[in-house]
């Protein structure tokens, strides 16, 4: 049998263990056992439990409200379309590597019309959740693969169904997407790449982990604009001095990143632009 322990349930919801041992003592929200050592933890039918909870709770729903809930109330609340149903659902499915499933529930997510809105509200925590799983030991390497191989897949697939107008008065835009040296994440570029596409841009889409040196050669397309991402764990001046470089490079030129600059030749630079949605940027170029 599998069990979680208080530090897991803390790590993986961000609920205080403190917070979670008044749900046990006064509201008696969950229940743990003792192993024969005489170890609190908790089974994965508590867990589950404790993740409907932890929904609601974060949902506005007090301890005592919650506690007065059946089963069927719970689950009445969390409809099927709530992102934690649907990653608590997905984590099941992705433990059994149960694949026709897993394949259904992402690519029923990323065919929706409004993509931008599904990515962030389903794709970003989904991903989010698995690793936090993945960091104790409750998912493995194996797990993560497959649902960013599946992710990838069902973005590509919504691209190629897209036929780009040329005639559309965004075609005459040139965008640059890739991903710095090092970094190898490609779903948010594959995802800002299906938005854009779908926006009828004219995309040279690199992929990840462009050399530095070939940084020059993108000065010879002429590009309106430039979309990256940092994902892996740089400090903030390594950041900023390859955006400096990209600026240098192409100082007419927009580059769109997701990280807060804190550099004043940064923050000042009307072209650099730090995105919290990517339908900002076919807003600049206007």
């Amino acid at each position: 049998m599998e069990f979680f322990t208080i530090k897991d349930l803390e790590k993986i919801s961000g609920i205080k263990a403190h917070t979670i041992r008044i749900w046990e003592k006064r509201y008696q929200l969950i229940e743990p056992e003792r192993l024969d050592n005489n170890r609190r933890v908790y089974s994965e039918l508590e867990f589950k439990r404790f993740m409907k909870i932890s929904a609601l709770y974060k949902m506005g729903y007090k301890p005592s409200r919650i506690r007065d809930l059946g089963p069927d109330d719970i689950q009445n609340i969390l409809t099927e379309d709530n992102e934690n149903i649907f990653i608590e659902h997905m984590i099941d499915e992705l433990k059994s590597f149960n694949l026709l499933e897993i394949e259904k529930l992402i690519y029923n997510i990323i065919d929706r019309p409004n993509l931008e809105q599904a990515y962030f509200e389903f794709i970003v925590p989904l991903l989010t959740q698995v690793g936090k799983m993945w960091s104790v030991d409750q998912l493995n390497i194996l797990h993560e693969h497959l649902l960013s191989a599946t992710i990838k897949n069902a973005l590509t697939h919504r691209s190629q169904k897209h036929r780009v107008n040329t005639s559309a008065e965004n075609y005459s835009k040139k965008l640059i997407l890739f991903l710095p040296e090092s970094e190898r994440h490609e779903i948010p570029l594959l995802f800002a790449y299906t938005i854009l596409k779908e926006e009828n841009f004219q995309i040279f889409y690199f992929g990840s982990d462009t050399p530095d040196n070939s940084l020059v050669q993108m000065k010879e397309l002429n590009p309106d604009a430039l979309v990256t991402f940092f994902v892996n764990f740089k400090n903030d001046n390594v950041n900023e001095s390859y955006l400096k470089t990209l600026h240098n490079l192409l100082p007419d030129t927009f580059i769109f990143h997701n990280i807060h600059v804190k550099a004043t030749e940064l923050v000042n630079n009307k072209y650099n632009k730090t995105l919290t949605n990517v339908s900002e940027i076919k807003f600049c170029l206007r």
